[in-house]
């Protein structure tokens, strides 16, 4: 199942509204359910519950997987989420490159992983890759809570597919 495409918030506003608004917001678009399990391992009663990208504090794209739960309409009904694996990409504008080095100091296993951005970072106990753009975005992918042969190639692929949107 193919879901709608959210270039981003201000994207998105601008389509409802006719007007442009948020000129820093960072370019990010919700992946398709087919391309998450190709980097991602799905049961074979698992399918695509939640995928949704906000602009509420750092701009999110949030995706969670799994098999049908009951318990997942009144998570939804009380405000909060669906059950099961998720995979987060996150992205927010740091005020000048060095604002990246407040990220290095928080990961105790951070091994650099060439070829993105300026500097990037692979925490394996985080299960997260960090990265800083030219254009000063810092972005996470969080693949902690997923199921992959590789999480770090999976990480560094979405890494790259988010660089393309920008």
């Amino acid at each position: 199942m193919r879901h709608p495409i959210c270039l981003s918030f201000a994207v998105c506003a601008a389509l409802l509204t006719g007007t442009m608004t948020y000129a820093q917001e960072p370019a990010l678009q919700l992946m398709p359910e087919d391309e998450l399990r190709s980097f991602f391992v799905f049961g074979p009663e698992d399918g695509l519950k939640y995928a949704e990208c906000d602009g509420k504090r750092a701009f999110t794209c949030t995706y969670i997987w799994g098999a049908p739960d009951e318990a997942d309409a009144l998570r939804i009904k009380m405000g909060g989420k669906p059950d099961g694996k998720k995979l987060l990409v996150i992205a927010d504008r740091a005020a000048n490159p060095s604002d990246f080095d407040r990220v290095l100091a928080v990961y105790k296993d951070a091994v650099p992983v060439e070829g993105l951005g300026i500097k990037a970072v692979w925490s394996r106990m985080r299960g997260q890759l960090s990265m800083l753009t030219s254009d000063n975005m810092v972005i996470h992918v969080n693949t902690d809570m997923t199921e992959s042969d590789d999480k770090k190639a999976a990480a560094v692929t979405i890494a790259n597919l988010v660089l393309g949107m920008q």
